[in-house]
């Protein structure tokens, strides 16, 4: 029996450095160099060709109309108890209705805004695509990748929508803050009539 506990021990000991060995053993040169190679690769590749400028106010504005928000919902039980302490009319009900409906919708609504603002546009020229970084309900980062013929453009142009992807997720880009002409170009699908333009010569011309 001992001789039984022995050998059991001696084979969970060997099994323990062997694993011990796999997971504190490095990965090979090769796969680090490939992995850091492909990522400069496709740093190199990637290249921002616009950058807006309405993102801090964007971001304030959604932080604090939730928090306006939350602080209504916290007093409205305060405000309907001193109401209930009185007669109660329809002018009160009414009140009390607006006021909660606004504070709920307010919200969702400035979302259903400010989620199409694409505060930065990546390109990356080798995989012909491109990246729209918008804001989530908590101002949490959305990428979106998409190429040029997802994009489409509404028969009506609305206030906040510059293109649709995918036909379902309008988008929203400042076009006096493009860095990359020619890629917006391409994007907006205006390379099909017109000339490149080289950004250099247009700013050596207006100086």
């Amino acid at each position: 029996m001992t001789l039984v506990l022995h050998c059991s021990k001696l084979r969970l000991a060997s099994c323990t450095c062997f694993w011990n060995r796999v997971k504190l053993q490095p990965l090979p040169l090769k796969c680090q160099l490939i992995g850091y190679h492909q990522s400069s690769q496709n740093q190199k590749d990637t290249e921002i060709i616009y950058e807006g400028n309405l993102l801090p106010i964007v971001k304030m504005i959604k932080v604090f109309s939730i928090s306006t928000s939350l602080i209504g919902l916290v007093s409205q039980p305060f405000i309907m108890s001193k109401l209930f302490e009185t007669e109660l009319d329809l002018i009160k009900i009414g009140f009390v209705t607006v006021s909660s409906i606004f504070i709920l919708c307010s919200p969702l609504l400035l979302n259903l805004i400010t989620k199409r603002y694409v505060y930065r546009l990546n390109y990356n020229s080798k995989n012909d695509e491109y990246t729209a970084y918008t804001l989530s309900f908590f101002n949490q980062k959305v990428e979106l990748t998409f190429k040029r013929d997802q994009v489409h453009f509404p028969m009506v142009p609305g206030l906040f929508t510059t293109f649709i992807v995918n036909s379902k997720i309008p988008l929203f880009v400042d076009s006096s803050s493009i860095t990359n002409v020619n890629a917006y170009q391409r994007l907006m699908g205006f390379d099909k009539n017109l000339a490149p333009i080289d950004v250099n010569k247009e700013k050596q011309s207006s100086d």
